[in-house]
């Protein structure tokens, strides 16, 4: 397991989660989360989500946002 914060400015980028889950509290700042089939949530501080193994998504990032995020990689299939 690896635990970290992490702080971006406004703006729009693309992420993925390959080989790991991801567990984020948002700290500060706003941002709208789309995934691939067009559904997108907001968050803002105390945002609590899961990001599993493969997910993909865009973030719009409104505010500076800041987040606290706990991830556990996953044992390689074989």
């Amino acid at each position: 397991m690896k635990t970290g914060i992490w702080e971006v400015t406004p703006g729009t980028f693309t992420s993925n989660r390959p080989g790991y889950h991801e567990v984020c509290q948002i700290l500060s700042g706003t941002a709208t989360v789309t995934e691939p089939d067009g559904q997108s949530f907001e968050v803002g501080p105390g945002s609590l989500f899961v990001t599993p193994e493969g997910w993909e998504g865009t973030w719009t990032v409104h505010t500076t946002l800041r987040k606290v995020w706990v991830s556990q990689a996953l044992a390689a299939a074989g």
